[in-house]
């Protein structure tokens, strides 16, 4: 199904270290934000990083880039350096992948489409490492 796509991109939810399962959306009040927003219905269960990344393998993915669409796909979970999505995914398919470390993802304000790093995160490249 993958093989020879030169890059892959990502869309998911995430908390440092794993992915999350959502099944649709409905208004959900945010506190941080101290609004209501159309939010997806998390059902607690979630995916590695590695699991993900063993999947697109195996699915044929030879190419040299992922990049992640998911909130803190790049960030490390408390006590585990290297255990980000991005880095177990790099690990797993031996592509380049780019997660957003230390924030969320958001819509860009001015470009339909386009997805950016929150004001505290940034978007960094993980190479593969044994």
């Amino acid at each position: 199904m993958l093989a020879g796509e030169p890059n892959v991109d990502l869309y998911g939810h995430g908390n440092p270290g794993q992915l999350a399962y959502a099944y649709g959306n409905s208004w959900q009040y945010n506190n941080e934000e101290k609004e209501w927003q159309w939010a997806p219905n998390f059902t607690g269960h979630g995916w590695s990083g590695r699991d993900l990344g063993q999947l697109i393998h195996s699915a044929g993915f030879r190419g040299s880039e992922i990049n992640m669409t998911v909130c803190h796909g790049g960030t490390d979970p408390p006590g585990r350096p290297g255990g980000s999505i991005a880095q177990q995914v790099a690990n797993a398919t031996g592509a380049t992948t780019i997660g957003c470390v230390g924030d969320k993802m958001y819509d860009h304000p001015t470009l339909p489409g386009v997805t950016i790093a929150g004001k505290l995160g940034r978007m960094t490249p993980f190479e593969p490492s044994s």
